[in-house]
């Protein structure tokens, strides 16, 4: 899956730089975000999200625009033939189970 989401956080009043330097940290929005998109079934686990992109800002209405989308067999296109054989078999451990390890290449 790949993510998008700008989190908008209301300027302070007075002092503020141009961007939201300060607290909430990215990664604890992001996480947090993630874990309510997982409880809301957008997607069955976040590990599933292997394209994740962030941002915070400032906005005069604080709120969170989030895209999701799968990646279609055309993003499968870009990865060498080495990153493909290694896609495929961990999805083969995680249907078969996941604990597994991976045999030996002859």
């Amino acid at each position: 899956l790949h993510v998008e989401a700008t989190f908008y956080l209301r300027r302070p009043k007075r002092g503020a730089p141009i961007y939201p330097v300060r607290r909430p940290d990215l990664d604890k929005l992001t996480r947090g975000l993630l874990d309510a998109l997982t409880a809301a079934s957008v997607f069955g686990d976040d590990a599933q999200v292997v394209d994740l992109i962030v941002r915070k800002r400032y906005a005069a209405e604080p709120r969170v625009e989030v895209s999701v989308e799968t990646l279609d067999h055309e993003s499968l296109e870009e990865l060498t033939p080495r990153e493909l054989v290694r896609l495929l078999r961990e999805a083969a451990r995680e249907m078969e189970g996941g604990d597994r390890k991976p045999r030996p290449a002859h």
